[in-house]
């Protein structure tokens, strides 16, 4: 586990801020004024998504977005200085659902959760990420971590419904980035 935290740690941060490159494309397609709701599952650093909050706000797109830290986690994973539409919420990542109900964001990141799951929990924490998603999911693994390569992935997210995800290969990049709109 303390191997799998320090990863985190370090990864964690550049996770992040591919997925949320992948979402700030979206909301440049969003027309300004409608809310958008974002669920970034949170690994250790919030600073993408503060970076991301600030440069919607500042485009004029009304983006909320919504941090998950594991209940479990000691700790305050994030600096100071809260933003207005920023909030963390401490919980089990697999009460999700029950937490905030189904549909409740319009776009999901995930980013180095799967690859440390055995095999159901894998499955159930995808389709849990599925079912809050409205509009979009974007899921970020490290390369070959627990696993995981683009065909694994494709696999995984094929079997719990999440075909609309297509893998986003860059070149020489160790990271395995799945995203898509449903």
């Amino acid at each position: 586990m303390e191997q799998w935290i320090e990863q985190a740690r370090t990864w964690g941060p550049q996770a992040a801020k591919v997925a949320m490159a992948q979402v700030d494309r979206w909301l440049r397609r969003t027309p300004l004024g409608r809310t958008v709701t974002l669920l970034d599952t949170g690994l250790f650093s919030a600073e993408a998504s503060m970076r991301l909050l600030r440069a919607a706000r500042a485009r004029g797109h009304a983006l909320r977005v919504v941090s998950l830290v594991d209940a479990g986690m000691e700790g305050e994973p994030y600096g100071a200085g809260p933003l207005e539409a920023f909030e963390v919420v401490r919980l089990d990542p697999m009460s999700m659902v029950e937490h905030f109900g189904a549909g409740s964001f319009d776009f999901v990141c995930t980013q180095l959760r799967v690859a440390t799951l055995r095999e159901v929990p894998r499955l159930t924490f995808l389709r849990l990420v599925d079912r809050l998603a409205q509009r979009g999911v974007v899921w970020v693994e490290r390369r070959g971590a627990g696993g995981l390569y683009a065909s694994r992935m494709e696999e995984l997210a094929e079997r719990v419904g999440m075909h609309y995800l297509r893998p986003r290969r860059r070149p020489f990049s160790p990271w395995v980035v799945m995203r898509g709109v449903k």
